[in-house]
């Protein structure tokens, strides 16, 4: 979610300015309804005024619980260690208890699974919450001289079909004005890296490897020739 990539890539500045950003986004990153862990990492008590000015209580994307956690983490270091704790005592496989309860209960019917997908999407007030949060990534790493590579990436065609019209072309949209707001973003589509015969997807969101090795590739050569 663009939310997270944001508090992220603050944290990470931290550590090294980079001269240069690649970040893939797809229909994910600004239309789906769901929240992620991220945020009880990469919180900071200073990222609370520039959060509460994108009117959060407006939406569900911030998980105000997770918050709090990452906000006591910034001040208790070692709250920070208790998932590596955990697994330590308990085992590593004790992460992963949840992602193989969400993996047993999925549909095996593709399109079924497809249709309920979809149905995590939507153009309202949480999508104009990420757009403000990418807009807020994309705007630091300007004042940083940094350049940003955003690749326009997108889901699987089965799922594109069920998601409502409006969200390709919005996403888009505040893409290509990305693009035309300064010199150092640079929006390209993710379309030209793959197979002409088109990705084979393994899964609703994911590639194969091979699609994956091929867009790897196919990538690396046009950032070699980059005009940085």
């Amino acid at each position: 979610m663009a939310l997270e990539i944001n508090l992220i890539f603050r944290r990470a500045f931290q550590l090294a300015a980079p001269s240069f950003v690649v970040c893939y986004v797809s229909e994910g990153t600004f239309f789906q309804d769901t929240g992620t862990t991220a945020q009880g990492y990469f919180v900071h008590v200073s990222d609370l005024p520039r959060i509460l000015s994108w009117n959060p209580s407006h939406t569900h994307v911030v998980d105000w619980l997770q918050v709090r956690y990452s906000i006591l983490g910034q001040f208790v270091p070692l709250y920070y260690l208790r998932e590596p704790v955990a697994q330590s005592i308990l085992g590593a496989s004790m992460t992963y208890i949840d992602q193989r309860r969400h993996d047993n209960s999925l549909d095996t019917d593709l399109m079924s699974r497809a249709r309920s997908f979809a149905q995590l999407y939507s153009s309202g007030p949480n999508s104009h919450f990420q757009f403000l949060a990418f807009q807020d990534f994309a705007s630091l790493c300007v004042q940083r001289n940094i350049r940003l590579i955003v690749i326009q990436g997108n889901l699987n065609p089965i799922v594109d079909s069920f998601l409502p019209p409006e969200i390709r072309p919005r996403m888009e949209n505040f893409l290509a004005e990305l693009d035309a707001s300064s010199d150092l973003i640079t929006v390209v589509d993710a379309q030209q890296f793959t197979p002409d015969s088109g990705a084979v997807y393994s899964d609703l969101t994911h590639v194969d490897t091979a699609t994956q090795h091929y867009f790897s590739t196919q990538f690396a050569e046009w950032l070699d020739k980059f005009p940085f």
